[in-house]
């Protein structure tokens, strides 16, 4: 324990390992989803879904670990998504839930409500509302852990069915160190490329300062060399670009 506190300095920044634990499991909690978004999304691309869902989670914890080791920041690094990956997420998250359905009329309509997984999802939704408006600490921890229950109470969620297996890490093979030059003197690979610099710097850039106002100069620094290293071990492992995820809010609340 006294080796924790000496090398994160968790007493200095007015915080314990028990607020630190409960940060750590918050901000798993809410980017966990990425992995399986992440790989949904790049699958669309031609890509192999196992694989990118290794490259996922490989990259994500890499970066992270090494964010935590070198630059002692609480930012959340994971591969970053389309623009409107925020409405993207609502709408699945409705259609999922079971509060829309498709529509030959109008594309989508509502669904009846009154039904388990609906119920389920609109009551987690009240509960995190509530949570967040008394401003209970780890309240979206505490919402997924309502969210987990109330749905294997209304049958939603059937823990009897429940299994793992281990994902081959062969599959990862056909995508890493599969560096592609061949078009670099045309235009359009340095159109391409500029237009991701710019995005990944500026996305990264805004985000870390809006989170770490109150941090030293030297802890922005890592943090922006500890993401730097992060965009290239993702693109060595067949990854799309790592960003600084705003899930990251979640856990600095806590």
């Amino acid at each position: 324990m006294e080796l924790l506190q000496e090398l994160f300095h968790v007493k200095e920044k007015g915080s314990s390992l028990r607020t630190e634990l409960l940060a750590s499991a918050t901000s798993f909690f809410s980017i966990v989803y990425i992995v399986a978004v992440n790989a949904l999304i790049l699958s669309q691309a031609g890509m192999d879904y196992n694989s990118v869902v290794i490259a996922t989670i490989l990259t994500t914890a890499v970066s992270n670990i090494l964010m935590g080791l070198y630059a002692n920041s609480p930012l959340i690094l994971a591969p970053g998504m389309s623009a409107g990956v925020g409405f993207f997420l609502i709408f699945l998250g409705l259609k999922n839930g079971g509060i829309i359905v498709s529509s030959e009329g109008t594309i989508v309509a509502l669904n009846n409500i009154f039904q388990p997984v609906p119920l389920t999802l609109l009551a987690t939704l009240l509960v995190g509302l509530i949570l967040f408006v008394k401003n209970v600490k780890g309240n979206f921890l505490l919402t997924i852990i309502f969210g987990v229950l109330i749905s294997i109470a209304l049958g939603v969620t059937d823990i009897s069915s429940f299994s793992y297996s281990f994902i081959d890490l062969g599959s990862l093979e056909p995508f890493v160190f599969q560096l592609d030059f061949s078009g670099v003197l045309s235009m359009d690979y340095w159109v391409a490329v500029f237009s991701l610099l710019i995005l990944v710097v500026f996305q990264n850039l805004g985000t870390q300062v809006s989170f770490l106002t109150s941090e030293q100069p030297k802890v922005l620094k890592r943090t922006l060399e500890s993401n730097a290293l992060s965009v290239m071990i993702a693109g060595l492992l067949g990854c799309s670009s790592i960003c600084t995820s705003a899930e990251g809010a979640t856990s600095i609340a806590v």
